[in-house]
């Protein structure tokens, strides 16, 4: 894996609380540290959440794209951007019908955090299934270091 397009509200942040959600920095540093690519996508509109989002975690990711909406042309951009392959990437997201869906149509490696306000949508098509599943970040985490970067550098 050579890049990971995480996506930032209730995924990363919690705009309930103005907090990262527990295991983010966790998360973060062990892709940073693998040397992955990390492209940070939120459709937040509120210059407030930007703010906060900016200063909070600008210095793990390689670009961050603060969009009106999720699209598959923004993730193509992202893995063009970086000369890396859709097989090559890693989408972490909170929404099946967004962040999951569009990397499992673009054939990307997907995994749903299924934890707070989305937890309760289930797949209705095909590409809203994820490849993996869980229900916090430190199980990503854990996940992550124990199989898919495993073999990966450094």
């Amino acid at each position: 894996m050579k890049t990971a397009i995480i996506d930032f509200n209730r995924t990363l942040w919690n705009p309930d609380t103005n907090n990262l959600i527990p295991g983010a920095q966790e998360l973060l540093q062990l892709l940073k540290g693998k040397e992955i690519k990390l492209a940070l996508i939120s459709a937040a509109s509120d210059k407030k959440e930007r703010q906060i989002l900016i200063k909070s975690i600008s210095s793990f990711f390689d670009v961050i794209k603060v969009v009106s909406e999720k699209s598959p042309q923004l993730f193509e951009e992202i893995i063009q951007n970086f000369n890396t392959k859709p097989t090559e990437t890693i989408v972490i997201g909170d929404r099946i019908k967004g962040e999951i869906n569009i990397g499992n149509r673009l054939g990307m490696k997907t995994i749903r955090l299924k934890a707070g306000k989305y937890a309760q949508e289930e797949p209705l098509t095909k590409n809203e299934n994820p490849n993996y599943s869980f229900t916090s970040l430190r199980e990503i985490t854990t996940f992550l270091n124990e199989t898919i970067l495993r073999s990966e550098r450094p």
